[in-house]
């Protein structure tokens, strides 16, 4: 069983007619191509249809650290005009790029992030978008709040051993969520490089997983999602070890630089030790060879939010996957998104700052399931707490 999988059991995906490469060609313009390489392992489907109707899956906003390798083969520029904001349409790069688990080691790892706009899930393993600067991508966020003053957006950092089809599914649910209230807001797949070759489930992909070293290029894209928040209404889902590259992105972020960010951070099913927000773990007075954060990075990550933001702790004491990470890969150390914070809380463990930012959400009725984060009733509470301020809807 892998440590953190991503939604794809649980979901019907819609039925698309896999697409080679499309490209989008413009007069006197030239068209090139461009793959990223998430190394997540590619799960067989069988859903893919020759004579069924195409259904693409569409993303307004995507942020991505993974690796994108030109092709140097001579392909000519393909452009597409993309609207940036009322006054300025651009005729930018489109860029195409294939999921693959080929090979991953640290010289193919970097810190490159990059912003793409209209991005459409061709087949379970090609994607197109529209790349663009981070100053674009920015003008974009601030269009699309201009329109709709309510608009709100949720960066969604997934988990361990995840696809990034897995991961764009999961965002759609979430966009596609029926709000009785018609709630304005914009899921933003924040997709990072987390599996390796082989089977996942081994002490050694973990170990890459979360190594320090490894986690810089993951952890860039909460740096990116930090520099959104600082400009829009930005709160933050991570699931499972998502949480680990949240986590690694504060203890990286410099004491000087800690200011009110996200107005919310979601943790579902969070694979961090349990402690990270106790007083004496904040400390420095534990440490232990499984945490690959410092031990103050609990009250940074407090520190980061926004003025009546909280830290939502999901947690589910009999999830699977969190109990073979705590007695398997954690040694017995008890993880957050199996207890939450209330059991640190009733012996008056956790950090006086801390405490009256956690806010625990009990998911015991989950049973095993580990890939709850994209329930109704847990989507509802991403939108309730989004839109209310101490407790009233805005």
């Amino acid at each position: 069983m892998p440590i953190c999988c991503g939604n794809i059991s649980a979901v019907v995906q819609p039925t698309i007619k896999p697409v080679r490469k499309k490209t989008i060609s413009s007069e006197n313009s030239s068209e090139r191509s461009v793959r990223f390489s998430p190394y997540c392992e590619i799960i067989e489907s069988t859903l893919f249809q020759e004579n069924e109707p195409v259904e693409y899956d569409t993303f307004r906003f995507v942020i991505t650290s993974i690796p994108v390798e030109s092709d140097d083969e001579g392909v000519p520029h393909s452009f597409q005009e993309v609207q940036i904001n009322e006054s300025i349409i651009l005729p930018k790069r489109v860029v195409n790029f294939v999921d693959t688990t080929k090979e991953i080691d640290s010289e193919n790892m970097t810190t490159k992030t990059h912003y793409l706009l209209d991005v459409t899930v061709l087949s379970d393993n090609e994607f197109q978008g529209v790349k663009v600067t981070e100053k674009e991508f920015l003008l974009a966020l601030k269009f699309e709040v201009k329109k709709n003053p309510k608009l709100k957006f949720l960066g969604s950092v997934h988990g361990f051993n995840v696809t990034a089809r897995d991961h764009c599914t999961s965002c759609k649910i979430i966009q596609n969520f029926k709000d009785e209230e018609s709630r304005p807001f914009i899921v933003i797949p924040a997709i990072w490089s987390n599996g390796s070759e082989g089977d996942h489930s081994t002490n050694e992909s973990l170990d890459l997983v979360a190594d320090t070293h490894h986690f810089e290029p993951s952890r860039m894209v909460l740096f990116n999602l930090a520099r959104i928040g600082r400009e829009v209404d930005l709160s933050i889902m991570s699931h499972g070890v998502g949480s680990r590259v949240l986590m690694s992105y504060a203890d990286h972020t410099d004491d000087r630089q800690v200011t009110p960010l996200f107005a919310n951070i979601f943790l579902v099913a969070a694979d961090i030790w349990e402690e990270a927000f106790n007083a004496r773990v904040i400390a420095g007075e534990e440490h232990h060879e499984y945490m690959v954060y410092g031990g103050g990075v609990g009250l940074k990550l407090c520190k980061m939010l926004k003025k009546g933001g909280k830290i939502h702790v999901f947690h589910n004491k009999w999830d699977g996957t969190l109990m073979i990470s705590k007695n398997i890969y954690n040694g017995t150390r008890r993880r957050l998104g199996q207890y939450g914070s209330g059991s640190q809380d009733s012996y008056q463990r956790l950090h006086k700052s801390t405490k009256l930012k956690l806010k625990d959400h009990d998911c015991n009725s989950f049973g095993l399931v580990h890939d709850y984060h994209t329930h109704d009733s847990i989507i509802k509470i991403y939108l309730d707490e989004m839109f209310s301020k101490q407790g009233k809807f805005v």
